[in-house]
This record gives structure tokens, sequence and C-alpha cells, in this order.
């Protein structure tokens, strides 16, 4: 799961088309707890589970390589999709089920 913060600038009218999605010089979180698990699967069994992504976790492109870190223009937007990821095989078969609930960004008190 990619979620990408956006700017103003990024997502127009004329950039509606998704486009925006595989510009990879803004960054983007990669939330993959399936990645490198056994069998490559992950499940909450059914249970809600809450997700924390810290702001510095915004530093990837699509495919997983580090980037540099989100700037203020960038968080006037905010998409969440699947599509491609850190995975390299091109064998990998995925078809999710992503429910979500309650986005918010706020303080993480570590």
């Amino acid at each position: 799961l990619q979620v990408y913060f956006t700017g103003n600038d990024q997502v127009t009218y004329s950039t509606g088309n998704n486009n925006y999605l595989a510009d990879d010089k803004f960054p983007r979180a990669l939330w993959t707890p399936w990645y490198g698990a056994t069998n490559n699967t992950f499940s909450t069994s059914g249970n809600w589970q809450t997700v924390s992504i810290p702001l510095s976790e915004f530093a990837y492109d699509r495919y997983g390589n580090k980037l540099g870190g989100l700037k203020f223009e960038n968080l006037t937007g905010m998409t969440m999709f699947l599509y491609t990821g850190p995975y390299k095989e091109a064998t990998v078969e995925c078809s999710p089920t992503i429910c979500v609930d309650n986005i918010r960004v706020c303080p993480i008190n570590e």
C-alpha cells in the first residue's frame, strides 16, 4: 500500500488522470507488512489494526528506493493506492482486501 501526500501543484485538473502516482520524485510511505513475511502473506484475522506511519517514512519512490523527505507544500492532499512496491519479482501475485477508517495526521509520542 502506498500512501502519498500531494501538493496543489501535483494534483490539478490536467493531472487528474493519476499520472502523478508514477512520479518518482515525490516521496511516499510504503506499508507492506506482507513483504518478506512467510509465504508473502499478511492477515489481521478479521480484526481492525492501528497502523502508524511516521512522517519520516514518507521518503520512498514507488519501488522502495530512498528519496528525500516530505516538504510542507506536499501536505495539502493524501492518496492511498496499491501500485507496484518493493517487490522485485514480476511473479508475485496480490489480491488484497483493505478496509480503511479514521485517517489522521497527528504527533507520535515516543
